[in-house]
């Protein structure tokens, strides 16, 4: 893959400048594209193909299991991590049976270790 791109969507924009600068210092030749909902991710779909993807749960609009389930179907490849401050084991489980990874916010290096070493 000769350009590496990542999407992360949360519609805080603190989330995704933490996200940004955290795979910025550990991946420095991946691209970090922004969308703040879903409308945003779906269009961006449209014109990239990003390899990874965080999406955080909780948004205005779609929730990001719904959108997840969307962008696998325009991107079958994308290998989406859901992210959420909500600690909910059957949020956990409906992503993990879906395939998408799932991460607890805060969002810390320590947590995104395993998924930088997959992504390098």
């Amino acid at each position: 893959m000769d350009h590496k791109v990542v999407l992360v969507v949360d519609d805080s924009s603190l989330s995704r400048l933490m996200f940004k600068g955290l795979i910025s210092n550990h991946l420095p030749e991946w691209e970090v594209i922004e969308a703040k909902n879903a409308d945003e991710a779906l269009n961006v779909l449209r014109k990239h193909q990003p390899a990874f993807a965080f999406v955080d749960y909780h948004m205005p609009g779609m929730d990001g299991l719904a959108l997840a389930r969307e962008m696998v179907a325009l991107h079958p490849s994308l290998v989406i991590h859901l992210v959420t401050a909500n600690v909910h084991d059957s949020l956990r489980d409906a992503a993990l049976a879906q395939g998408f990874g799932y991460i607890n916010k805060p969002i810390t290096e320590a947590k995104l270790a395993a998924i930088f070493r997959e992504m390098a």
